[in-house]
């Protein structure tokens, strides 16, 4: 009888350890510095609810109060394929409910939980009116989630039906908690995106409680860093809060432009996002320095 094998020891660098070997563009960390103090604050009475009924009056920039329409469980449950459609994915409890709410400015629209496994469907909500319309998909997180494994999978075969299939899908916000980065599930669902040509965006949240702006910065280009050179990933990467609103404008933004083709929000300004650097190596000036910045 052959000898037990030895254990391999875990010889992967800790989080901390990358973090403090990662190179930060000067740049984005003073971005992200001028941007951190415009930030929104909540009141001291409701700490902990950022969406409770004392949190900060949230912007609703779609012209008319979004609305649920239609939850889906099948393929076949789904409503039909008639206006864009952005979709919202990420593991359990990383906070996609909570930037659904923020983003929309309706801060019951989604159903916020601290048990891993709250979304078990495709939710549908629509926003905006007339030929401006178009409808975000809250969909199931993956990872641990406290349900059968069977419901489990059912969710994992619906998302990747839907991914694949959805011809009115026009964009992917793959939400990444800022203080954890990327976990190997996340990079798995990466792969699958690039596989089936699924246009995404890197959404950093729960920048509140990263911690100072060098180590938001640090974060974001950890996370810039681990992907690596993508084809159907969109730039910039975004860091938002739903917490205290940093952030929260610009990917409302970035919603409309992608779902219509407009920018009816040039004037607003809502907090930290990562500039893409072009090939030649320019630099964009940092943001902080227009007069416009506000939360």
């Amino acid at each position: 009888i052959a000898p037990p094998e030895r254990e391999t020891p875990d010889l992967t660098p800790s989080l901390r350890q990358r973090l403090r070997e990662v190179k930060v563009d000067p740049w984005l960390l003073a971005d992200i510095t001028a941007l951190h103090s415009n930030r929104g604050r909540r009141p001291r009475s409701d700490p902990d609810n950022p969406c409770g009924p004392k949190a900060l009056p949230l912007h609703n920039p779609f012209g008319s109060r979004p609305r649920f329409i239609a939850s889906g469980k099948t393929t076949a449950s789904l409503p039909a394929e008639t206006v864009h459609e952005i979709a919202f994915i990420g593991r359990s409890n990383v906070g996609k409910s909570s930037l659904l709410n923020a983003l929309t400015g309706v801060r019951s629209l989604a159903k916020v939980s601290d048990k891993p496994g709250k979304t078990q469907a495709l939710n549908f909500f629509e926003v905006g009116k007339g030929p401006s319309c178009f409808h975000l998909v809250d969909m199931p997180g993956y990872g641990f989630a406290f349900a059968r494994e069977e419901a489990i999978a059912a969710w994992r075969d619906l998302s990747a039906d839907y991914l694949r299939q959805r011809n009115t899908l026009k964009l992917v916000l793959v939400v990444i908690d800022c203080k954890i980065g990327l976990k190997p599930a996340d990079l798995t669902l990466l792969q699958f995106l690039e596989a089936n040509r699924v246009r995404y965006t890197i959404v950093l949240t729960k920048a509140d409680a990263a911690g100072p702006p060098t180590r938001i910065a640090q974060c974001a280009s950890l996370v810039e860093a681990s992907i690596g050179k993508a084809r159907m990933l969109q730039k910039p990467l975004m860091v938002v809060s739903s917490f205290n609103g940093c952030g929260i404008g610009r990917l409302q933004r970035r919603c409309i432009q992608v779902a219509t083709g407009k920018d009816p929000m040039a004037h607003v300004d809502g907090g930290w996002d990562v500039k893409s650097r072009s090939s030649q190596g320019s630099r964009p000036s940092p943001q902080g320095s227009r007069s416009s910045s506000s939360v």
